[in-house]
């Protein structure tokens, strides 16, 4: 071989060099040629893991292999030049899901809570109902005729108060006027009126407020005092005498303690009172809120969510005795099992907040805002059921184009029980259904 051969030989395999090691470093850090645009563009993916597990998978129509089995639970789709793509799934018995999925370079799009509706709704209870509240032994039903049952079994006849959903305890109203409290399951119903009437109640006072507590013991709380009841011994402990007199009372109510409205000072801030149910004490302090207290209620086991009338939310730590303002224009709030996340209906949208990730704020223009009631957080934290006044909806919080946000049935009064992951609905019919969603 000549000696220009050989120099053409070796710079024709370094220019190979070159340009192989120069693409296979470039495809190692993700660039792809798009040869219908001969566009170089990183290339990024969608994680997707769906509930239930063995969904179709179709990204802009083209099915994509369910990857998820032992090793990974869900399925990594890669190689995706960055553009807007339409993620759907299918799945027997469930209503088809879809959404619009940004892909980044070199970033995945995490999709790994993409939760699957149920197609149709279950009875729940046979005949039909006027109330219902859920308990960890399920739903207690009241029917037209003022019968209360637990799984098909009588518990007592009157309407529902109040129940506590840890406890299974539940106080109604009998049918003769008087209040009944009853520990479930198995439980007798035992008088609770003596006990008001002995600690200078009014049980016909229409704004007591009575709640359920573990062990056979009841909060109650009326415009002028708080107490704590012990069914079984029909005895009380005053715990306030609310100065001055509380036109509304409002309290918050947990196993870790009980908080409640003690007072509006002259000058202006509220005094919010605590009862420590481990040292059986009560204290008081003054936090710096110039409108009236019409909602209380535990985000956490030491943080206590404030609603005002005039529609600003705030949070109180009670460990540090530290006030926050989250939101103003509050008509109704409600915060996951952890305390973590908050989502407040306000008149021209929904907000969520992540207390400990700035970032993880969301806005939504949901429809008919302004008729939601109720917000219900499920049981992943990154979707919500939408209560409006005759249907449901099922919110996901990935889903910033409302693209996937469906009406999942006519209905009312939902409860959802996320340890069985149902969802329990009055129908039009008047009958009780279930949703029972994917575990």
């Amino acid at each position: 071989m000549s000696k220009n051969a050989r120099k053409a030989l070796f710079y024709t395999l370094f220019l190979a060099f070159i340009f192989l090691g120069t693409g296979i470093v470039l495809f190692a850090q993700g660039w792809r040629v798009d040869f219908p645009s001969f566009h170089i563009s990183k290339v990024g993916g969608i994680y997707v893991r769906s509930y239930p597990d063995g969904a179709n998978i179709f990204l802009n129509g083209k099915s994509v292999q369910n990857q998820s089995g032992f090793l990974s639970p869900g399925t990594l789709i890669s190689d995706l030049f960055p553009k807007t793509y339409i993620l759907a799934l299918t799945a027997p018995g469930y209503r088809d899901w879809h959404e619009n999925v940004a892909v980044a370079p070199s970033l995945v799009a995490n999709h790994k809570n993409a939760v699957l509706v149920p197609a149709t709704s279950e009875t729940a209870a046979s005949g039909t109902v006027a109330n219902f509240l859920v308990t960890q032994n399920g739903p207690i039903i009241e029917t037209p005729n003022r019968a209360l049952t637990l799984n098909g079994n009588l518990i007592g006849a009157g309407t529902i108060v109040a129940a506590n959903s840890n406890t299974g305890s539940l106080i109604f109203r009998n049918l003769t006027g008087t209040y009944d409290a009853v520990v479930l399951p198995g439980g007798r119903p035992k008088n609770l009126s003596s006990a008001l009437l002995k600690a200078g109640f009014d049980p016909a006072n229409q704004r007591l407020i009575l709640s359920p507590l573990p062990n056979g013991h009841v909060f109650a709380i009326t415009q002028k005092k708080a107490a704590l009841l012990d069914i079984s011994q029909a005895t009380s402990v005053i715990l306030d005498a609310l100065s001055p007199t509380i036109k509304d009372p409002v309290a918050a109510v947990s196993p870790s303690g009980i908080a409640w409205l003690h007072g509006m000072r002259t000058d202006g801030p509220a005094v919010l009172a605590f009862y420590d149910p481990s040292s059986g004490t009560v204290s008081t302090t003054s936090i710096a809120i110039r409108s009236s207290v019409k909602e209380l209620s535990w985000i956490s086991g030491g943080t206590l969510g404030v609603l005002t009338d005039n529609n600003s939310l705030y949070l109180y730590r009670t460990d540090q005795k530290t006030l926050q303002k989250l939101a103003d224009d509050v008509r109704s709030f409600s915060a996951t099992q952890d305390g973590n996340r908050i989502a407040t209906l306000e008149s021209r949208s929904m907000e969520i907040f992540t207390l400990n990730d700035p970032e993880g704020y969301y806005r939504f223009n949901i429809p008919d805002v302004t008729d939601a009631v109720a917000a219900i957080w499920y049981r992943d934290n990154d979707h919500l059921f939408i209560a409006y006044p005759g249907s449901i909806s099922f919110l996901d919080l990935q889903d910033a184009t409302l693209a996937n946000f469906i009406s999942i049935t006519a209905g009312t009064s939902p409860e959802y029980d996320p340890s069985q992951n149902i969802l329990y609905f009055i129908a039009p019919d008047n009958t009780l259904r279930q949703f029972s969603f994917p575990k």
